[in-house]
């Protein structure tokens, strides 16, 4: 297992995880503040590996918040085994995420609406809605008002074993990997979530796998999937509506 933590904003903490043999890596995040708050809470088999680096940071037990984009195992496969340690920490989700996981947690969420503002105490994370995209009907991002930093789940994924932020120009790497995959949902729905991210300032993209973007990788990144995205909308509605021009 590979490991390492690095500080991508004051109080704000980047765990990456690369199994043996991955081709890409597991980024979950810490905001240490009042009430401490973790972003991703890995799969299930990794829950010692995260535990033992947020126990690094702040004592583990005294969580306030877990979130994430939406239900899957590298985004919430260890959430009962953290419920287990962090007594007192709720699940900050939007209400479609929370109809999966409450089946699979057992108890109440916090379940936060379109644009709620989670206090932190000096860190604010707004949630915003963007179903379908990455991916996921229940898909959300949540971005800190106070640093600016946006924790976007698969939006910019790469591969390898990457350091917390690299200025390099990624953009055409990342979209190749993402074509290759298949995971982005091209469609209104993410027309609508490209375009509420593109209103908002990020200096930085907090990504879930590989390096964090600054502000011109992720705005030429959005560019980039906004008109691929119109160019799949007009190629489908072409084939199966020939006739209509």
């Amino acid at each position: 297992m590979d490991t390492k933590i690095e500080e991508i904003q004051q109080n704000i903490f980047r765990i990456c995880l690369r199994p043996k043999g991955s081709f890409i890596s597991f980024n979950h995040f810490l905001i240490k503040d009042e009430k401490p708050t973790l972003i991703h809470t890995g799969h299930r088999e990794l829950f010692q590996y995260v535990y033992e680096e947020v126990n690094k940071i702040i004592n583990a037990e005294n969580l306030s918040y877990i979130t994430f984009s939406h239900f899957e195992p590298d985004e919430c496969g260890s959430l009962n085994e953290w419920l287990e340690i962090a007594l007192n920490a709720q699940v900050a989700i939007n209400k479609i995420c929370d109809w999966s996981v409450k089946g699979f947690i057992g108890k109440p969420s916090l379940v936060l609406k379109d644009g709620e503002i989670l206090d932190l105490g000096k860190h604010k994370l707004k949630m915003i809605e963007t179903p379908h995209f990455p991916h996921a009907w229940e898909a959300s991002v949540f971005y800190d008002t106070t640093s600016g930093v946006l924790f976007g789940s698969d939006i910019g994924t790469q591969q390898g074993f990457k350091d917390s932020l690299d200025n390099r120009d990624v953009v055409e790497e990342i979209f190749a990997l993402q074509q290759k995959l298949g995971y982005m949902p091209f469609g209104p729905s993410m027309a609508e979530g490209i375009r509420r991210l593109q209103d908002i300032n990020i200096p930085i993209l907090a990504t879930m796998h590989g390096t964090a973007l600054n502000q011109k990788n992720c705005r030429n990144l959005l560019a980039l999937l906004e008109a691929e995205n119109q160019k799949a909308c007009r190629s489908i509605f072409q084939d199966n509506y020939p006739l209509v021009q």
